[in-house]
């Protein structure tokens, strides 16, 4: 057996076979039997309750939760609207990123639409994550600037607030009623004078306890707008709809789980932003495409939307951004889509050249031991501070285990990011095992961001790995694949893909169904420009003949011409080609046939 064969599999299968699942008895109608097994295995449906297969396929409006249902949005709602009323000032506190952007906007733009005087606020990535005591105070002077004569003041936190007692009742002592909307994890306790929406509320509606900032931000701008117009009152409601379109931006690029109704947002959202998206969207779709007809998936508002959002935020400041999704004119609109593109470009230089310093820094084992080492922890003089979550991105994925980068300013403060791989590990319990070498962190279990003094940083770098450790019992993981069934040959026919098709939107928690083919021959070439491709063709004696493709695979081709049986697993399309249309597989990794389905 050659080298190349040791390699095969890249990762550990987990795959669910046909005797875990129910038989064809428990298909709805239209629903074939594999997908149908997908959606129990996953969860997402329950054979005692056959509606529930079609109701997660079909994603309709109508299942969303009132507004009134969601606990305190009606009391925050009542808020806004005694504070419009008395001709007040509502001052939206956001974030820098995608999804505290979007919240910002989102919120200040249907308020204003029934009346309220809103000034948005986001700070700068300069001044921390969250309310920092430079951002308030710099808060607190632009409302009162504004408005020096307001007779009532409102502050709503969108995608923030959590653990932020002390600035919040700087707000509360200068006469400001507080509404906090936050999804981050709860810190510290909050002063019992404000009113709290927060997904980690026991009485929260089940589809609702993964929505992002932008998620519960919209929820009090349907509250309000409903208060507001009640039926039969239509008033509103079409600007509502308009704004899921950058609803789904905000939750695809926040990483939050595609299931609830944060699945019905992104599926209408998509709606919304391939037939009619708002003026600054439509800018910035032309601007991101160049101009050329793209239908627009959640694989787009991930990578490609998403980040031009960001960019703002991570390069410099995030009012482009806030300004685009304002926009109320053409020109505004596209001035801000430019501006957005060139800073996407920016991030995309900047971040190659960290992860250009960050390998050559990861050659030295007094930096990274990759047999010893839990997680990795690398610093750098000078890194932007908005490419560090990224690169921990790409480093996390590269070994398999938790990693943090952090830049290091002139005076000592070093200011991180970090990522993690799912399942084995929750960053917010790591880092607050290291609490006492931090100066501030906050964050989910799979991402978080931190502050701390550089004189901390080795001893942080050894305290962090230990709990790394501690809580996936070995140094790193090795990469796991989830493989949703095996096909057979006339599994594969028009029924199948079109109940494929309507898993989508796919992403986080809802991830594109992986199959196994079993068995079979493999005939492969090598294509591409650079000859790094395979180009397969899958063969069995049931009457299989499936075309594929594996990037980056070229060096797997000499396995393939020796010969044998192959397990193939990976994605199932429809590709086009001169007009013609087939199936085929997007393989994800490939083992030598043993017999083992496991």
């Amino acid at each position: 057996m050659t080298s190349k064969t040791r390699q095969l599999p890249l990762t550990d299968w987990r795959v669910a076979t046909s005797a875990d699942f129910p038989d064809a008895s428990v298909c709805p109608p239209g629903i074939p039997l594999p997908i149908a097994r997908l959606l129990l295995q996953r969860g997402l449906a329950n054979v005692e309750d056959p509606d529930s297969f079609a109701a997660f396929l079909d994603a309709p409006l109508q299942t969303l939760a009132k507004p009134g249902e969601v606990p305190r949005v009606d009391q925050a709602s009542r808020a806004i609207l005694d504070n419009i009323d008395a001709r007040g000032q509502i001052v939206i506190f956001g974030d820098f990123d995608c999804d505290g952007i979007t919240a910002t906007a989102l919120l200040t733009s249907l308020l204003r639409f029934v009346g309220a005087d809103v000034l948005p606020f986001i700070p700068e990535r300069a001044e921390g994550y969250g309310l920092t005591d430079e951002a308030v105070t710099r808060c607190l002077d632009a409302a009162q600037t504004a408005r020096p004569d307001a007779p009532r003041r409102l502050l709503v936190t969108v995608d923030c607030g959590m653990g932020a007692g002390d600035s919040l009742q700087r707000f509360l002592d200068a006469g400001y009623r507080v509404i906090v909307s936050d999804h981050h994890t709860p810190g510290s306790p909050l002063p019992g004078a404000c009113t709290v929406i927060s997904n980690f509320d026991p009485a929260m509606p089940l589809g609702c306890r993964y929505l992002c900032g932008a998620g519960l931000a919209y929820k009090i701008a349907c509250g309000v707008i409903t208060m507001r117009y009640p039926q039969p009152d239509k008033t509103g409601r079409a600007e509502l709809h308009q704004w899921m379109g950058a609803l789904a931006i905000a939750t695809v690029a926040d990483v939050v789980p595609l299931t609830g109704e944060n699945r019905i947002y992104v599926r209408e959202g998509l709606v919304v932003l391939n037939r009619r998206p708002g003026i600054g969207l439509k800018a910035l779709i032309r601007r991101a495409f160049e101009r050329t007809q793209t239908q627009i998936t959640a694989y787009h508002l991930g990578y490609v939307l998403g980040p031009h959002i960001n960019a703002a935020g991570r390069m410099e400041t995030a009012e482009s951004a806030l300004r685009l999704l304002l926009a109320a004119d053409d020109d505004e609109a596209n001035a801000q889509a430019l501006r957005l593109a060139t800073l996407n470009t920016t991030r995309k230089n900047t971040e190659q050249l960290v992860l250009k310093e960050i390998d050559e820094k990861l050659s030295d084992p007094a930096v990274f031991d990759e047999d010893k080492d839990g997680a990795v922890v690398i610093a750098g003089r000078g890194w932007h501070p908005g490419i560090v979550g990224l690169a921990a991105g790409r480093v996390a994925e590269r070994f398999t285990r938790p990693s943090v980068v952090i830049s290091i300013d002139d005076e000592g403060e070093c200011h991180g990011s970090s990522r993690a791989p799912e399942k084995y590990y929750n960053l917010y319990d790591a880092l607050s095992a290291c609490s006492s070498l931090l100066t501030r962190f906050g964050g989910h279990a799979s991402a978080a961001g931190l502050s701390l003094r550089e004189e901390n940083l080795d001893d942080f770098r050894k305290a962090f790995s230990a709990e790394c450790i501690r809580q996936a019992g070995a140094t790193h993981i090795r990469s796991e694949l989830a493989v949703d069934g095996i096909l057979a040959a006339d599994d594969l026919d028009d029924a199948f893909m079109g109940a494929l098709a309507r898993l989508e939107p796919c992403g986080n928690g809802n991830d594109k169904p992986c199959w196994m083919l079993e068995d079979v021959e493999v005939r492969a070439d090598v294509i591409g420009q650079d000859k790094k491709h395979l180009r397969l063709r899958l063969l069995r004696e049931d009457g299989l003949d499936l075309g594929g493709v594996w990037f980056s695979a070229a060096d797997y081709a000499p396995l393939f011409s020796e010969g044998g049986r192959w397990d193939i697993v990976g994605e199932l399309a429809e590709n086009e080609y001169h007009g013609d249309t087939e199936i085929q597989i997007v393989v994800r990794d490939a083992r030598p046939h043993t017999g083992t389905r496991g």
